[in-house]
């Protein structure tokens, strides 16, 4: 399964709940979008930022992306959009929301590969679901994907793991699937980011 994986930070959301663009917040040196990218680097042939056509103005030319081209809502439309691209990879999709995560982790789930899965997915052990935005979509699952999308009756990905052969991962650590949609949930990322 080596040599086939490539990295796609969601970072293409409007980020209405945060009154501004996520992936471009701080929490680090970096812009969270870019700092994301650096992380899946180290597991990754290849990484790509995933954004919807208005955000390109003033993106960092080191780092390479892809715009959404599909017609379905949320993170779905990325996902598609990067299978499409590159139809013969398998995609490690992380959102840029998951300031918390970090290289061990994402080791972890790499490591979790497993031929015959579509997918392994990070979950909560108090309430094993796929995280859909967290998670490697091998090329079987994408492929599916792709054929049942116009019959799904809902774009969610999480709906669409549920129901595919998923293998599920617990974190070492759960926290770094803490997530930052609102002003508040930012500012006690930030003060768990203090302490450690």
């Amino acid at each position: 399964m080596k040599g086939e994986l490539y990295g796609l930070i969601l970072a293409g959301g409007k980020s209405v709940r945060m009154g501004r663009d996520k992936g471009a917040i701080r929490y680090f040196k970096k812009e969270q979008r870019y700092h994301s990218a650096d992380l899946l680097s180290a597991a990754c042939d290849q990484v790509f930022i995933s954004l919807r056509k208005g955000q390109l103005e003033g993106i960092n030319p080191q780092y390479q992306y892809l715009t959404d081209t599909e017609h379905v809502n949320g993170p779905m439309n990325g996902i598609l959009s990067a299978h499409k691209k590159y139809p013969s990879k398998s995609w490690f999709v992380l959102a840029c929301d998951l300031p918390m995560m970090d290289f061990h982790h994402i080791e972890q789930l790499v490591k979790n590969r497993e031929e015959g899965y579509d997918a392994v997915s990070f979950s909560l052990q108090k309430k094993p679901m796929p995280e859909p935005v967290c998670a490697i979509w091998e090329k079987s699952g994408l492929e599916k994907l792709a054929k049942s999308i116009d019959k799904l009756e809902s774009s969610c990905p999480r709906k669409f793991l549920i129901n595919s052969k998923t293998k599920l991962v617990f974190p070492k650590d759960e926290q770094i699937l803490l997530n930052a949609n609102y002003p508040i949930e930012l500012e006690k990322i930030k003060t768990l980011l203090n302490q450690t």
